[in-house]
């Protein structure tokens, strides 16, 4: 007698009495009911030690009935069967499955699993019932052929959809968890059975696609051999515009961000020139598939704002008729209304307040409104800069880094407030990084606006250098970082001087 056979006549014998049944499907019972809310305990199959024991408690209630008969000789060979089953069952959960989840590792398809244990129950089911049932084998094969080939020509379809299954699984194109296109279909595999595979496309639909399909078509695996996704956008500019100003701009948008990829570098290519525009290739990787689509969008709606910035068009192949003299007249009266709000808010800044009304006039003639979306950064901690920004509708959050670590949000900034102030009169690094709240426009102030000013009026100079200590000033207090020693205007004249080149 084999091992085998020795375990489960013991198992079997121990098991005698209807009490140890009960008590066995009660622990049982226990045990899946805590191992599901518990991740310490382990999850096991039960359901075959289930039937073994439901099977093995109403053969010893009714094994001395009078009507038993023939039966007194095939429920033993079942139980026994039965119990083989599971105790098969049970070892491979414990030495195939818990193992690969133990390591991180996939889960084995259900087709293939399925297989493997359909193959050694028939083996120890057969063998059983030589040993146990003293069934003549030679016989039951010869009826199992028969059977079996009536079965194949009544069940191609499902047959055929098996061995496609089995055939994916050697050559393993795909695994649980990769995003595939099958024709017409993208979705993520999420489970592969004898009849078919289950996709969900990104509109959470859950489509069932048989594995005789599949292995007839040309199967597209995006996660495959790397998660990494090479994305494109196409967009059509304005003639009129550089291709190395567009690209850099587009460059500067797709680099910020967080889930697009450094290297391989994004790209931009001048794809074709079209009937109204020219038509730009934008090429980026990322190794979020599943993210794609809300990717695009974001880095889309970022190059609108971005667009808008440097007045750069998208051209559309429509025909304009304009009446010259009254949109020179609706341009002007708006020129005229934007001056006149720059004047206000410049007169406003507590850092221009020294200057005299013709030379704030003369800084809201060159003056920048600008929009930034949400989330946008208007300056990064770091950079060089020369202007500076009041912000005119919205809101900024402000960071601060330090050391390599994770930049921090240390201050909201609203309609009227203003930063980057020491880039513009000293040339300065931007000393933190500003986002945009929300969708936000401001005016900028470039250094080109002040040199004229400067070099006419010298005493301006130490005006602003007056102006921009009492600033520094009021920032060391709310931070205490800034020594009164550096905020001393002796020394902001010097650098005001020296940026500017201006004489001593």
């Amino acid at each position: 007698m084999s091992l085998m056979e020795q375990a489960l006549d013991f198992f079997h014998t121990s098991m005698a009495h209807p009490l140890v049944m009960i008590g066995a499907i009660v622990l049982l019972l226990a045990y899946r009911h805590f191992s599901k809310r518990t991740y310490h305990l382990p999850e096991f199959p039960m359901g075959l030690f289930m039937l073994y024991f439901a099977i093995r408690f109403i053969w010893l209630l009714v094994k001395d009935a009078s009507w038993v008969g023939a039966w007194d000789r095939w429920i033993p060979v079942a139980e026994m069967i039965v119990l083989s089953w599971a105790m098969i069952r049970l070892i491979f959960a414990l030495f195939v499955d818990h193992i690969l989840k133990l390591f991180g590792k996939q889960p084995l398809p259900k087709i293939t699993r399925d297989f493997i244990l359909l193959l050694v129950y028939a083996v120890v089911g057969f063998i059983l019932l030589r040993t146990k049932g003293e069934v003549n084998l030679t016989g039951l094969l010869t009826t199992s052929a028969v059977l079996t080939a009536v079965i194949g020509l009544a069940a191609q379809s499902t047959l055929t959809n098996l061995f496609s299954g089995l055939t994916l699984q050697m050559e393993r194109p795909y695994n649980i968890g990769d995003w595939i296109q099958l024709g017409d279909t993208i979705g993520q595999v999420v489970g592969i059975t004898w009849k078919s595979t289950r996709l969900i496309t990104r509109e959470d639909e859950m489509i069932f696609i048989p594995n005789m399909t599949i292995s007839q078509s040309i199967i597209k695996n995006f996660s495959k051999p790397s998660t990494r996704h090479n994305a494109s956008l196409l967009i059509g500019i304005d003639y009129n515009i550089a291709p190395n100003k567009v690209r850099e701009m587009m460059l500067e948008v797709v680099k910020q961000h967080p889930l697009v990829l450094h290297f391989p570098p994004p790209e931009v290519r001048v794809k074709e020139f079209g009937d109204s525009a020219v038509l730009y290739q934008i090429i980026f990787a990322h190794d979020h598939y599943a993210e794609e689509p809300r990717i695009k969008t974001e880095i889309n709606h970022q190059l609108w704002y971005a667009l808008k910035r440097h007045q750069i068009k998208i051209p559309f192949p429509i025909r304009d008729v304009h009446h010259a003299h009254i949109e020179r007249r609706r341009q002007e009266k708006e020129a005229v209304h934007f001056r006149e709000e720059a004047e206000k808010i410049l007169s406003s800044i507590p850092l221009f307040t020294a200057l005299s009304d013709d030379d704030r006039k003369q800084i809201a003639e060159t003056i920048f409104l600008k929009e930034f979306g949400d989330h946008e950064i208007i300056v990064r901690q770091g950079e060089e800069g020369d202007s500076l920004y009041i912000i005119h509708n919205g809101a900024c959050n402000v960071f601060l880094g330090s050391n390599g670590k994770e930049p921090k949000k240390i201050a909201t900034m609203h309609e009227g407030h203003f930063f980057g102030e020491m880039s513009l009169l000293t040339g300065e690094p931007r000393s933190a990084t500003v986002r945009a709240h929300r969708d936000t426009s401001v005016f900028e102030i470039k250094k080109e606006a002040l040199k004229h000013l400067l070099e006419k009026n010298p005493t301006l100079s130490m005006k602003l250098a007056e102006a921009l200590a009492a600033r520094k000033m009021e920032l060391s207090e709310e931070r205490g970082k800034i020594t009164a020693d550096e905020a001393t205007k002796g020394k902001l004249l010097s650098k005001i001087k020296n940026f500017f080149g201006l004489h001593a």
